[in-house]
């Protein structure tokens, strides 16, 4: 959330999508996530990010992509099962949700955080 001084996506929402984007890089088909824009979201710094993130935390890194992971499948699979119409994600970062969703259910997804975000 926030934005950077160069006008890109703060430093804590490319983390986020990197973490996401690496647990299904770590586990494939057996990803409890499959967010496959988390990396191009991020764009040409996912991969270096990706790595110094591994570096800074070692094997911890991914005991946190999978929290990453795990807590946006719950949030997901919630909402699906609500039955509710309206998905409003404050501080969405670079939640790629809205894009991951076929175009059916009608839900309309509302993401708000600062624009560069």
């Amino acid at each position: 959330m926030g934005v950077s001084g160069t006008g890109a996506p703060s430093r804590t929402a490319m983390m986020a999508a990197c973490a996401r984007g690496g647990h299904l890089l770590n586990y494939g088909p057996d990803a409890v996530l499959f967010d496959w824009l988390a990396w191009p979201l991020v764009g040409t710094e996912a991969e270096a990010m990706t790595n110094g993130l591994r570096d800074a935390f070692g094997e911890v890194s991914i005991r946190i992509s999978n929290w990453l992971a795990a807590r946006s499948r719950i949030a997901e699979d919630w909402l699906a099962a609500s039955g509710a119409t309206d998905y409003v994600l404050f501080g969405a970062g670079l939640d790629s949700f809205g894009w991951r969703q076929p175009r059916r259910g009608g839900i309309r997804v509302v993401e708000i955080d600062h624009p560069s975000s």
